[in-house]
């Protein structure tokens, strides 16, 4: 398109006839949403020290994938906040996370271990190359999208949920819940987002634990009718397809 476009400028075409034609229909896209025992499933099957720091940043302070394998020491200074900084946010729009009461002991081991320019993701590598049978951290290498999409992945199928797990998918489920909790204003600088808009999707739809609650009690009765005794079932006339009345 951009070579008619110039053609166009240059005086060589009249018109551009890429942009005669119609633009690709966005299909929408499906979220795989969380509920709140999916979280606790997700939080409480970490094996590890490194799954522990992935998977609380990030379910407890809606991170995105950039912003945690970006993370360093230098991030946990100030006392109960996660700062993300200009140079790993989306946008270059830095803020503060304040460090909720689950989050606040993988914060406490991540200030107490790592070194300002350490990452708190590293990068891994083997310790025994051709045996692979134990991995080293390199504190002052990042853990790359693919590793931390597995781990993810890893967590997720331990967990038991249905749904393949990825790191964006902790993201949204922080903002599903924070969003309602906290307030849509609050929430949109909590998880960075440049307009308010953003971040009234996650409450334009319910969660799955407001559509459980809504149906909470509901039912037709059926149990009740199928478990009755037999004599009494029979006693119960049922009209035929018919019309006629059953001898």
């Amino acid at each position: 398109m951009s070579f008619y476009d110039w053609m166009v400028e240059e005086g060589k075409r009249a018109h551009n006839p890429a942009r005669q034609t119609r633009r690709a229909k966005r299909r929408p896209t499906s979220v795989y949403r969380l509920s709140s025992d999916e979280v606790v499933y997700l939080l409480r099957a970490v094996d590890t020290a490194r799954e522990r720091r992935a998977i609380y940043l990030g379910v407890c302070a809606g991170l995105r994938s950039g912003e945690l394998r970006g993370l360093q020491g230098r991030h946990f200074d100030r006392s109960n906040f996660v700062w993300i900084s200009a140079d790993i946010a989306k946008g270059k729009r830095e803020r503060f996370v304040p460090v909720s009461e689950e989050l606040s002991p993988v914060v406490r081991e991540i200030r107490a271990t790592f070194e300002s320019d350490d990452y708190v993701l590293p990068a891994q590598r083997w310790r025994d190359p051709g045996v692979n049978r134990e991995k080293t951290d390199k504190r002052k290498q990042p853990m790359s999208a693919k590793a931390l999409w597995e781990l993810v992945k890893r967590v997720g199928e331990r967990a038991g949920i249905a749904a393949p797990l990825h790191p964006h998918l902790m993201r949204h489920a922080y903002a599903d819940h924070v969003a309602r909790y906290a307030g849509v204003r609050n929430a949109q600088h909590l998880l960075g987002h440049a307009g308010i808009g953003t971040t009234e999707t996650y409450l334009a739809k319910p969660t799955p634990d407001e559509l459980r609650g809504a149906i909470a009690g509901f039912a037709f009765g059926v149990a009740e009718r199928l478990f009755l005794p037999l004599a009494n079932q029979a006693a119960i006339p049922v009209e035929a397809t018919t019309g006629i009345e059953p001898v």
